[in-house]
């Protein structure tokens, strides 16, 4: 098994833990802590995040996350979720559930993409994304405007180019067969009231995967789904105020 199915990324010789492994990490090894998220400031220009770790009223960690609303496409539309993420995933780091580094995998991968989408480089993000993790490069590709997409496509040498669209194919069928095996799993939890099962198969997932997953279930599960999260939140908000 390769590191970065392990959730380990490598990284100009560092190693990086996505905030999935951080947080699948912590719930298995301390299922009485908590992790509440605030929101500390949002405009029209940036979102800053705080994370808390905490267990029987007493903080453990905290972690912070600011994200511009204009450093990345992605970030105009979802800086809140991303930096909700990182935020979670500094705190775990602090808690001592890291690699060889503080940052994540994920804020790397947000860091190299905000770096060369300054200068409109697609094909940069893509390839550097393809070196270190090919299912953020997939997401990465997957989010792109076609004209970006076939500017992609095209920057693969002449005689590598139909192996390269087998590439990215292969793995948009995979993001797209995890998120049906993702959400036939929810589904089946909310069926049985497993409410740890749906948290444990949510807070998995990559922050840039849980569109595919959402748009797998009615409205209905999405309910079911947000207001099962909403109510942890709420519960691991009073935990800490008490």
């Amino acid at each position: 098994m390769s590191k970065k199915d392990t959730g380990i990324v490598p990284i100009h010789g560092k190693e990086y833990k996505t905030v999935a492994l951080r947080i699948s990490e912590f719930r298995e090894k301390h299922p009485d802590f908590t992790i509440h998220t605030e929101l500390v400031e949002a405009n029209e220009k940036l979102v800053i995040m705080k994370a808390t770790i905490s267990a029987a009223n007493m903080v453990i960690s905290t972690g912070y996350a600011e994200e511009v609303r204009t450093s990345s496409k992605i970030n105009s539309t979802s800086a809140l979720e991303n930096a909700e993420t990182s935020a979670v995933g500094r705190a775990l780091a602090f808690f001592g559930l890291a690699g060889s580094e503080i940052a994540s995998a994920d804020e790397v991968v947000n860091a190299i993409e905000r770096q060369k989408s300054g200068e409109a480089d697609v094909v940069a993000v893509m390839n550097e994304l393809l070196e270190y993790d090919e299912r953020l490069a997939i997401l990465y590709f997957m989010r792109q405007e076609e004209e970006a997409q076939i500017e992609i496509h095209n920057s693969a040498p002449k005689n590598e180019k139909t192996a390269f669209k087998a590439r990215i194919k292969a793995l948009e069928k995979g993001i797209h067969d995890w998120a049906d095996e993702a959400s036939t799993q929810v589904v089946h939890c909310l069926q049985n009231e497993d409410e740890a099962g749906v948290f444990e198969i949510v807070d998995e997932m990559h922050s840039k995967e849980k569109r595919f997953f959402w748009a797998r279930l009615t409205p209905q599960e999405r309910q079911q789904v947000t207001d099962l999260l909403e109510t942890r939140e709420q519960e691991n908000h009073d935990d800490t105020s008490h």
